[in-house]
């Protein structure tokens, strides 16, 4: 976060004095055409004005050595804007990156539960099925028992009923 202030603030100091820098090449380019005016001027008048000539041509040359500078801070300005734009695009790339694999995770993570979730109910059901399966066993085992009891019993009594006769 602190790095995109920063970045923010540069683009906009960087926007500023590209701002400042047009203004001052405006005014650089107006002071060239005040030159070239008086220099004309000066080419109108009489004759012998060859020094109001050097004059207006000195300072045409000064408005043209400023907006030459001008244009080069407005550029370097204009460079820095673009450098901090392009550094914030990156960034917020970055982050919708790590946002898209974080959501992955995220959804992974619940998929996992949902499997544990299955898992165990899949087990307790399997374990439900053993537990009623074992009391059907012993159920059937007493009645076997109970059911060979009776026939032992019931071939004793034969057999005693067999003695008797």
């Amino acid at each position: 976060m602190e790095k995109r202030d920063a970045a923010m603030k540069a683009a906009k100091s960087a926007y500023e004095r590209y701002l400042i820098a047009k203004e001052a090449r405006r005014h650089a380019f107006d002071r060239k055409q005040s030159a070239i005016r008086a220099r004309r001027a000066a080419q109108l008048k009489a004759g012998g004005a060859l020094d109001a000539q050097t004059h207006a041509e000195a300072k045409a040359e000064m408005s043209v050595k400023r907006l030459a500078k001008a244009t080069r801070i407005m550029r370097a300005a204009l460079k820095i804007k673009m450098d901090a734009e392009k550094k914030l695009a990156h960034q917020a790339k970055l982050r919708l990156a790590a946002e898209e694999d974080a959501l992955h995770h995220k959804r992974q993570a619940i998929r996992k539960e949902l499997r544990a979730t299955k898992m165990y109910k899949s087990r307790l059901h399997a374990m439900l099925k053993l537990k009623l399966s074992i009391k059907k066993v012993a159920i059937a085992s007493m009645a076997a028992k109970k059911s060979l009891k009776h026939k032992l019993h019931a071939e004793k009594a034969a057999g005693i009923s067999m003695d008797n006769d």
